[in-house]
């Protein structure tokens, strides 16, 4: 179906399989659920399938590509207090309108997405390897002035709140 080709993972696609991965619930609960994700992940397929073949798509000049990833490492580095879109876009030597386009097209994420889900990742990481850190101070870490904005944006993205990830690892050290 897929012509032998392969896709990127996605951002929205690696949230999916970490929601998979943590998924708490047991049984025929978790058989459901896993099954409901299952079917978003090939939904998530076909659609990039059938956006590659409407020639939605443009070719990426290897340049552009390499100043798409500069753009990812310049997010990665700082986290908490990213640069504005327009100072990346300077940054890259691209214009604006561009580097969000090509941004979308290399990771599938707009710049705010992605920034957001690599976010949220490192906090998953910073809950699940130290214990005695509190959730405001890993929201601060993150770049958010106010830990219940940031525990909503983790359950929204993850199904559960940072406190239940830091419950979790307490039982089991």
């Amino acid at each position: 179906m897929l012509g032998g080709k392969s896709f990127p993972v996605t951002a929205r696609i690696r949230s999916i399989l970490m929601e998979m991965y943590h998924c708490h619930f047991v049984g025929s609960l978790k058989k459901i659920f896993i099954e409901g994700k299952l079917l978003e992940l090939l939904s998530l397929q076909v659609e990039q399938m059938t956006f590659k073949k409407s020639g939605n798509s443009t070719v990426l000049k290897k340049d552009d590509i390499e100043r798409i990833h500069y753009v990812k490492e310049l997010l990665l580095q700082n986290l908490s207090n990213p640069h504005s879109i327009q100072d990346l876009a300077s940054l890259a030597g691209m214009n604006r309108t561009k580097l969000q386009h090509s941004f979308k097209e290399v990771f599938g994420n707009t710049i705010y997405g992605y920034l957001a889900d690599e976010r949220m990742n490192k906090a998953m990481g910073l809950l699940k390897e130290d214990n005695y850190v509190k959730i405001a101070e890993i929201a601060r870490q993150i770049g958010y002035k106010n830990p219940n904005h940031f525990s909503v944006a983790f359950k929204k993205k993850f199904g559960y709140l940072p406190k239940d990830v830091k419950n979790t690892a307490t039982a089991f050290s």
